[in-house]
């Protein structure tokens, strides 16, 4: 049987490992929210890991032993706005809602995570530069979301609940262009409550393309 004294020590020790842990992935994650909303006010391009580390209130340094480059923070700062709305999307997914109806629930809590709307917004339109650093991550992105909702209209399609004569992957690049577009305009306009009318109006667009029995609810 281990000591006492020894067996104290060693949960101790592990405790403390757990607990540093447990401290660098909450701040590696208040480094990911100080990056989003620099990167939604300056830009992909025009922000600074001083900034950064200043609004997560660290050191430079101590930033810099988290993401050792501006690039390396700054890849990471787009997977993480792209698991929070994958997170967000799950959640209405869970509700055993499906893809289509789910999508109108996610945009209906855009106005909880401006934030990263914004940093995506920004990013997706800076992106289309072919030189932009994001480019190819912005492509496989809006390829994933059109292939996700062509995959949904199909699916109704089958079931009988898609309008006749609406093609699903031409269905889905509107919808996704409709979103996109919809969403920035909630950005510049920026009125209180505005965020509802984006999914309000992506409803009205969805049920245009549905038979009766698979609009959404």
């Amino acid at each position: 049987m281990m000591p006492r004294n020894l067996l104290t020590s060693a949960h101790a020790e592990v405790g403390g490992r757990n607990g540093s842990y447990a401290k660098g992935r909450a701040k590696r994650a208040d480094i990911l929210d100080a990056a989003t909303c620099a990167v939604a006010e300056l830009g992909y391009l025009g922000v600074s890991l001083r900034d950064i580390a200043a609004r997560a209130r660290i050191s430079h340094a101590g930033l810099l032993r988290y993401f050792p480059t501006k690039g390396s923070l700054l890849d990471a700062a787009v997977e993480h706005w792209d698991s929070v709305e994958d997170a967000a999307l799950a959640r209405s997914l869970s509700d055993g809602a499906d893809h289509i109806e789910a999508l109108v629930r996610h945009l209906e809590r855009d106005e909880a995570r401006r934030p990263v709307v914004e940093a995506v917004t920004g990013l997706s339109a800076a992106a289309a530069k072919t030189t932009h650093p994001a480019h190819e991550h912005v492509k496989r992105r809006y390829r994933r979301r059109v292939a996700q909702l062509t995959t949904a209209f199909e699916d109704r399609a089958v079931h009988g609940r898609l309008a006749p004569g609406v093609e699903p992957a031409q269905a889905a690049r509107t919808v996704v262009a409709l979103i996109d577009g919809l969403r920035l305009q909630w950005l510049l306009t920026g009125s209180p409550g505005s965020a509802s009318l984006v999914a309000a109006h992506v409803r009205a667009a969805l049920d245009g393309v549905m038979a009766p029995n698979g609009r959404a609810t």
